[in-house]
């Protein structure tokens, strides 16, 4: 009823607040960006109460985008934004009819980004280059998932790349050292939505566990 409803809500208030100061209070290292393929990397700063040190806030990548963008980072990221009208996705197009047909943008020839969460194309772009500008270069960690049509061939591209990352998968990969598999979701073609599904990720993976470990081993190193 009415009232269950109101105290399970209340109740799953406190447990993500609770968990939320535990991340915030554990987290040592305050300056990191996060280039995420989808929303997730943006969440962490939320949980945190952060501000934005990354562009890649309410949008996503198709996985062959998101690899191409941040296997040259610093060349493309500062490339202008194109926006244009429809997708070389099939899927994106038919996403995009349900979804208000938000902003597509090009980086290049070949990156596309999908500004999910963007009313318009003029919010779409003072977003992206402000946040931009915050970029930690020397502080980069990548976030990944199978999802959007990732390819195995996509998740070993990634693996060796040179940051510091996480890719969330719905299968295991024993040799894809930088994969956290979400064990609860392995009936399904991948993970999904992880932002709006924040629980997933929070049963097996450490945000704060993850940033502190990869830049005390990148501090050790040098």
């Amino acid at each position: 009823n009415k009232y269950t409803k109101i105290c399970k809500d209340f109740c799953n208030k406190g447990i993500d607040n609770l968990y939320c100061f535990y991340l915030k209070t554990t987290l040592r290292e305050k300056k990191f960006t996060i280039i995420s393929s989808d929303c997730w990397g943006g969440g962490i700063y939320e949980d945190v109460k952060m501000e934005y040190k990354t562009p890649t806030v309410g949008l996503f990548f198709h996985p062959k985008c998101y690899l191409t963008l941040v296997s040259n980072l610093e060349s493309y990221i500062n490339l202008e934004l194109k926006f244009i009208q429809s997708s070389k996705y099939d899927t994106a197009n038919e996403l995009r009819k349900n979804s208000n047909n938000y902003p597509i943008a090009l980086l290049g020839s070949d990156i596309e980004i999908h500004f999910l969460h963007y009313s318009n194309q003029e919010e779409a772009l003072n977003k992206w280059n402000r946040r931009k500008n915050r970029i930690l270069f020397d502080k980069i960690l990548l976030a990944f998932t199978d999802d959007e049509g990732c390819t195995y061939n996509d998740l070993l591209f990634f693996d060796a790349l040179k940051y510091p990352k996480v890719v969330f998968t719905s299968k295991q990969y024993k040799n894809i050292l930088s994969s956290v598999f979400l064990k609860h979701l392995k009936h399904q073609k991948s993970v999904g939505d992880l932002y709006t599904n924040k629980w997933h990720t929070r049963k097996y993976f450490n945000p704060a566990k993850w940033i502190n470990r990869s830049f005390h081993q990148m501090n050790n190193s040098i």
